[in-house]
């Protein structure tokens, strides 16, 4: 580089270094002007929605629309912060999915009108008989949870650093790679489906492999680790050449969520994970997806669910299926309450002081859980939750998520304290990704946290590292040596 050039990069260095603190403090008073008109429009609009609404709806309306609020004014201040890929964000995908979470139950009670007869599908609240300012104040404490996680995320999120595309690697040493992937997804595939029991009911799903021994059982185990770890490992070599594997990518991503739900009887975790990252991948490799296309997906998304659940309910009959549109109509998935009745439960257990006894231990499960062929069910929460209030159940009926793990420790406070770790986290693993985004191994690490975002809703803070510690990390590493070797190889040739 000649003395000019070098004049000119210390130049547009220089220039950079004196505009960054007038940008950062434009980006301060866009977030401190817009946090007031968001709390002035939610003052306005409760105050419009009280002429309307009686009093115990209006115990609903305030948080929900607090939480809207509170979402809002994060993604468009992140938005503005980051100038970049704003649906590619983590803590957008995550915190959506928390206010789905929170905004669908109100939606479900007010169309009840807070009757909760005990047959209702979803619901399993009918027993405590709740008031409705009691189910208020618990969409408060969601409110809590979701700006916790907001503010913990913006907080350290910091501005985009760059912006790589993939990188060009040799499509021979790429291809070789898929091959190994590929046959181990379908090996894996065929090998659980051989060792499986005769299943015909979802419940049963959970339970299809407990006549093996212990050694098969295990072999199973590390099939499932293989199937999961590789489909990631694969989805993010393919996008490296997206050109060459777009056909084949179109083919594989439909084919899984098929299978997936097919095999499981109507489980959608696994497929849900598979569309989500396709769509992390897309946004990150290929092309960045607007707003209004990223809202109809996640409506697409919902209504998947929804239909799903639907047929599972009805055991995947299309006559019962229409036996149950006709009976109890449309509804959104039970599923999207299943984060709200077991907070609210616990919580309520809290305030009469008759939360069953818990073992120090269950604090660190995720970390148990990171041994491998050992029990992990004895401090497991969702397990504990079962064995106390649902002892009959072959598998936990009921998930407990980070709200519901805070009643049984420390009550708000606890759940503000995590809820503000969470987003730290996140926030941390966006850093830690963009400093490293033309490598597909990073790719693949931040998708897999993207698309699994929904699993720390309904579980903990730290439960998608322990699984990506021992399902998504050894296939990672399979693949960096083969495709190392493979580039070794070539060299020589």
């Amino acid at each position: 580089m000649n003395s000019s050039s070098k004049n000119s990069a210390k130049s547009v260095g220089n220039h950079r270094e004196n505009m960054a603190p007038s940008r950062k403090y434009s980006t301060t008073a866009f977030v401190l002007i817009f946090a007031i008109i968001i709390a002035i429009t939610v003052n306005i609009s409760g105050l419009l929605a009280s002429t309307l609404a009686s009093q115990e709806q209006m115990y609903l309306i305030w948080p929900i629309l607090t939480c809207i609020g509170i979402y809002t004014l994060l993604f468009f201040s992140l938005n503005r912060r980051i100038r970049g890929n704003i649906l590619s964000e983590i803590g957008i995908i995550y915190l959506a999915f928390a206010l789905v979470y929170t905004v669908l139950p109100a939606l479900t009670f007010w169309s009840i009108n807070f009757y909760l007869p005990s047959g209702l599908r979803g619901l399993s609240l009918s027993g405590l008989l709740p008031e409705p300012y009691e189910l208020g104040l618990h969409f408060w404490r969601h409110a809590l949870f979701i700006a916790g996680v907001s503010i913990g995320y913006y907080a350290i999120r910091g501005d985009t650093l760059r912006i790589v595309r993939s990188p060009a690697t040799s499509f021979l040493n790429v291809r070789a790679t898929v091959i190994a992937l590929f046959a181990i997804m379908i090996g894996s595939i065929v090998c659980v489906a051989i060792l499986s029991a005769p299943v015909t009911t979802y419940h049963e799903n959970y339970t299809r492999y407990e006549h093996l021994s212990w050694f098969w059982l295990r072999f199973v185990y590390v099939c499932l680790i293989l199937k999961g770890g590789s489909y990631f490992a694969l989805m993010a070599i393919l996008f490296t050449q997206y050109k060459e594997y777009r056909k084949y990518i179109l083919v594989i991503v439909p084919a899984l969520c098929i299978y997936e739900i097919y095999y499981s009887l109507g489980s959608r975790i696994e497929a849900l994970t598979i569309l989500l990252s396709f769509i992390g991948f897309y946004t990150l490799n290929v092309k960045r997806i607007s707003i209004k296309r990223g809202i109809l997906y996640l409506v697409l998304l919902g209504l998947l669910f929804s239909a799903v659940e639907l047929a599972r309910s009805a055991a995947m009959n299309e006559e019962s299926v229409q036996s149950m549109v006709a009976s109890e109509g449309i509804k959104s998935a039970s599923e999207f309450n299943a984060v709200f009745n077991t907070g609210f439960h616990l919580y309520s257990e809290r305030a009469q002081g008759t939360i069953p006894p818990h073992d120090w231990r269950m604090l660190f499960y995720e970390f148990y859980a990171l041994i491998p062929f050992v029990d992990h069910t004895k401090y497991h929460p969702q397990y504990w939750y079962a064995r106390n209030y649902f002892p009959d159940a072959a598998v936990p009926p009921q998930t407990v998520g980070v709200i519901a793990n805070s009643a049984i420790w420390g009550g708000e406070f606890d759940l503000l304290i995590r809820s503000i770790l969470n987003g730290v986290l996140f926030a941390l693993l966006a850093r830690w990704f963009q400093r490293r985004r033309d490598k597909w191994w990073a790719s693949a690490t931040y998708v897999y946290f993207y698309s699994t975002s929904i699993l720390t809703i309904k579980y903990s803070v730290f439960y998608q590292f322990s699984i990506f510690t021992k399902n998504i990390v050894p296939m990672l590493l399979f693949a960096i040596i083969l495709m190392a070797y493979r580039k070794g190889v070539l060299r020589l040739k």
